[in-house]
């Protein structure tokens, strides 16, 4: 139907656009072309949606696990705290701020370490 349609074409667009040839994430795309490197939120939801869509597409079922697991890699190389507990908001090799942020309470939608953590 129109819901499975809707899911395949914004999957189809990420690949496409919003995704560099080492699988990184981009935050934005801007007139066509992708910007600025995703952040954790970002890998979080698209590797649960990867999951997700796993149910609407099972034909696509290995492409969408063997994403998801490119995208879980990368969190755990670029956002995991090494020395503490959790995951920073942005990737180890993110432009340098006064505080690296920890996405770890959830507002109105879960935070992407607990996305990560499901």
């Amino acid at each position: 139907g129109l819901a499975r349609e809707s899911a395949v074409a914004a999957w189809n667009a990420i690949r496409k656009l919003g995704m560099g040839s080492d699988g990184r994430i981009f935050s934005t795309i801007q007139e066509g072309k992708p910007k600025f490197s995703g952040y954790l939120d970002d890998y979080a939801f698209l590797a649960k949606a990867a999951l997700d869509l796993t149910r609407v597409v099972p034909e696509r079922a290995f492409e969408l696990y063997s994403q998801a697991e490119v995208w879980m890699k990368i969190v755990l190389d670029l956002f995991k705290d090494e020395e503490g507990a959790g995951y920073f908001f942005t990737a180890v090799d993110h432009e340098e701020l006064i505080q690296r942020p920890k996405s770890s309470s959830d507002q109105a939608i879960p935070s992407g370490t607990a996305v990560v953590l499901q």
